[in-house]
């Protein structure tokens, strides 16, 4: 993944035949270990969102808890942080200069057409659960369009890896893409190869790797490396818990130890239940006969000896390692700033109000994470528009003109409600002297360009009139 960066021939290919210097095999060394521990901890992530944990198992345990290969054993409370945060943010749009931003803009025209609706979730997705996640854009020249694709962080096999000039300063020097493709042959065989682009400020090399290593894929008539003229790389970082450094942090990291305590409380009630949770019967004075059958409940038992006593053990009380799996359950709501109605850990149900009280830590931390997604989500658009200019019939925006990423609401909402609420303030508005323009106009209430134009056509609002 580093021949962008090996010494040039003269006629601008990689040397990727030359036999680099100690130096530069020691850069490209020090380069790849630098991201290895990054890649293994992307995967190890993904496997305890995916519930992979991995937890020791006594023979007996494996017996009731191990039936499915294809399934780790696991109570896995780590998805819930992950989705809640995915659920509250939702990209409607962008807000910008006429024509390119709101309602029908090219923006918007660019996002539908790109079933980004669907697309955003799998970025923000990938962004909480790994800390980090990328959007590549790139030209749709039958179309005439820029395309939009999720890439996921590199795991040490597949996906995108991004190189920095610093460790403190996000100048990116270097995109990195690796995927495999499966393709016939000219002997009409299935084959898989392994395909790398690499994407720098002012050109893209395309790789392919057949099993003989990697070779420039070249495509006749075309130059190679393909020229860009853009002067930025078409590759957006999306960080989670963004704290000024160059990778983010997942929602993970902090809840991983309680999901592991979790486990083993889990198993402890468990192991609890199968020796001790039921009424154990006791036999003194005789020995059960070996070879007497399994006994089931309900069966009546006896054996022939005068001396032969019948007794048993009550059951244990499970209550307390319950309240163990519990407390751990409600540490993950604290940490994770998740409101404890979501883990119901009580046969209590909050009132609405409680709900909605319990519900802003959640949607504190949702809206200061989607500042830095929204930036991320408006230098997507940046490229795009630069994109347009260069390879379509469009403009980039002028100076002083900026788009900006604009949010569906991040606390749940009763859209009925709120809806006769903003209604109720207009109608308030307008009998105390305000253009019904001027009360539709206010950003507190939230409306849209398109919603204010059909409420001053009369189509949304009834007995109001300017």
């Amino acid at each position: 993944m580093l021949n962008a960066i090996l010494p040039r021939r003269g006629n601008g290919r990689a040397a990727v035949n030359d036999n680099p210097d100690g130096a530069t095999l020691a850069f490209h060394q020090w380069v790849a270990q630098d991201y290895a521990r990054q890649q293994a901890h992307y995967v190890r992530l993904r496997a305890w969102y995916d519930g992979a944990h991995d937890v020791p198992l006594t023979a007996r345990q494996a017996q009731y808890l191990a039936t499915d290969p294809e399934f780790d054993w696991s109570i896995n409370y780590l998805r819930l942080p992950v989705e809640l945060a995915v659920e509250r943010l939702s990209v409607l749009g962008f807000d910008g200069p006429d024509g390119i931003g709101g309602v029908g803009g090219l923006l918007d025209e660019w996002w539908t057409s790109g079933r980004m609706d669907a697309i955003q979730n799998q970025v923000h997705r990938a962004a909480v659960r790994d800390g980090d996640t990328y959007v590549l854009v790139e030209w749709d020249n039958e179309n005439g369009r820029p395309v939009f694709s999720h890439e996921p962080a590199y795991d040490g096999v597949d996906g995108m890896k991004v190189h920095y000039l610093s460790n403190l300063k996000r100048e990116m020097t270097m995109a990195s893409k690796v995927w495999s493709e499966s393709r016939f042959d000219e002997n009409g065989r299935m084959q898989t190869v392994r395909r790398l682009n690499l994407y720098t400020p002012s050109a893209i090399e395309r790789y392919v790797n057949t099993g003989q290593g990697w070779r420039p894929l070249e495509t006749p008539g075309e130059p190679w490396p393909v020229p860009w003229p853009m002067g930025i790389i078409p590759v957006v970082h999306f960080r989670w818990r963004d704290d000024g450094g160059n990778w983010g942090e997942s929602e993970l990291e902090s809840l991983i130890p309680l999901q592991q305590a979790i486990n083993k409380a889990a198993l402890d009630e468990m192991e609890t239940a199968d020796k001790t949770g039921a009424q154990l019967l006791t036999l003194t004075g005789a020995m059960w006969p070996a070879d007497a059958p399994d006994v089931a409940a309900g069966d009546v038992l006896s054996v022939s000896s005068p001396t032969a006593s019948w007794g048993s053990v009550p059951p244990g009380d499970l209550s307390q390692l319950r309240e163990r799996i519990n407390d751990y359950i409600v540490r993950i709501a604290q940490v994770a700033h998740i409101p404890l109605q979501y883990f119901q850990v009580t046969g209590q149900i909050a009132s609405a109000a409680t709900q909605a009280a319990d519900d802003s830590q959640l949607v504190a931390k949702v809206a200061s994470e989607a500042v830095a997604l929204g930036n991320a989500w408006e230098d997507v658009a940046y490229i795009a528009l630069k994109m347009n200019q260069v390879y379509g019939d469009g403009r980039d925006l002028k100076r002083g003109e900026n788009v900006a990423t604009r949010w569906a609401d991040f606390e749940r909402v009763d859209r009925m409600q709120a809806d006769e609420r903003r209604a109720a303030i207009v109608a308030t508005l307008v009998n105390a002297g305000v253009s019904l323009s001027g009360a539709l106009s206010l950003d507190s209430l939230g409306y849209t360009e398109e919603e204010r134009r059909l409420m001053l056509q009369g189509d949304a609002v009834d007995g109001i009139t300017q």
